[in-house]
This record gives structure tokens, sequence and C-alpha cells, in this order.
């Protein structure tokens, strides 16, 4: 009996040689497709975590131009109750004028405040005289405001409509979804 076969080594036989060979040529390409899947796997985060950063700076942005918005209608309603905000008459046709395409770039739209933070442009507002059918002694109003994001596109639209009759105020709300 030889030394190898008394500690339990068996010498290697042809065929045991063929299968060590198999298994070494086996190994390169379960290890490239290994590390694929682990590239396309960190590629696929990578990319989700891009996405979730730009929703989160949509929302961002979203957030921002609806308080500027909001900003603005509250200032522009305190600068009509003052007195130091211009007025558009009611016109006898039935669209208002913040129904119309940029009814921003009429000269009795303004900006109660020189800038906002986080806006690319400072909020805007325009009050417009509201004739209310069957009450002739009411005094209405419509003040519609925009604000902007940190982009020209993030525009948030509000707009509250003022009924004044008899000593008593009502006031609707409602966020206008526009862009045209």
């Amino acid at each position: 009996m030889s030394n190898a076969s008394a500690y339990g080594l068996v010498p290697r036989t042809h065929r045991a040689c063929r299968l060590a060979r198999q298994a070494s040529g086996a190994a390169l390409p379960v290890a490239l497709m290994l590390t694929s899947m682990l590239s396309a796997a960190a590629i696929a985060s990578f990319d989700a975590t891009i996405m979730g950063v730009r929703r989160a700076s949509n929302f961002e942005d979203a957030l921002h131009s609806m308080q500027a918005a909001n900003v603005a209608l509250e200032l522009c309603l305190r600068e009509h109750e003052a007195g130091r905000a211009p007025l558009l008459l009611p016109s006898r046709a039935e669209a208002m004028r913040w129904q119309e395409r940029d009814p921003f770039a009429d000269a009795a739209a303004f900006a109660p405040l020189p800038n906002w933070p986080g806006g690319r442009r400072p909020p805007q507002c325009l009050i417009e005289g509201l004739r209310i059918a069957g009450r002739p002694l009411a005094r209405g109003y419509v003040v519609t405001a925009r604000g902007f994001g940190a982009s020209v596109d993030a525009q948030a639209w509000a707009q509250v409509f003022v009924v004044r009759e008899a000593g008593t105020e009502s006031r609707h709300w409602r966020r206008i979804a526009r862009r045209r």
C-alpha cells in the first residue's frame, strides 16, 4: 500500500482530471454572469434613485408655487380692501379676463411681492369685478393669483370669489389647474 492510499488520498484518474478541467472552464462564464447581474441591479437602483430625486424636486416646486399663489391671493385681497389694487371692471361679455390665454399680460395685473423665495418669478394677481345676476346691490370680485416654483413651468393658480352684500361678505376659494 502506498503512502497516498494510507492517508485516504486517491490518485487522480483520467475521469477526475477531466471533471476538474470542466469545472474550471465553467467558472469564468458563471462569474461573468453574476457580475453582469450585479451591474444591472446597480444600474436599476441608480435609475430609481434619480427618478425619486426628480419626483421630490417636482413636488417641492409644486409646493413652492402653491404657497406663492396663496400668499399672493391674501395680499391682493388686502391691497384691494385698502383701495390700492387696480380693478378690472366687469364687462358685458360673459367671459372674464382670467379665462383668457394670458390674463396676467393685462395692465391691471400686478405683483404684490417683488420676489418669492424659491420662485423663478414673483407671484402675480388680477382682480376683476363680477356682476351677479338677480342681485343688483351685491358687489362681487374675482381675485386670481399665480405663483411660480423654481421653473416658470411650475405654476399654481388660486382663485377666490368675494361677494359683499348688505354688510356681509362671503368668500369661495378654489384652486385652478391651468396650463394652456
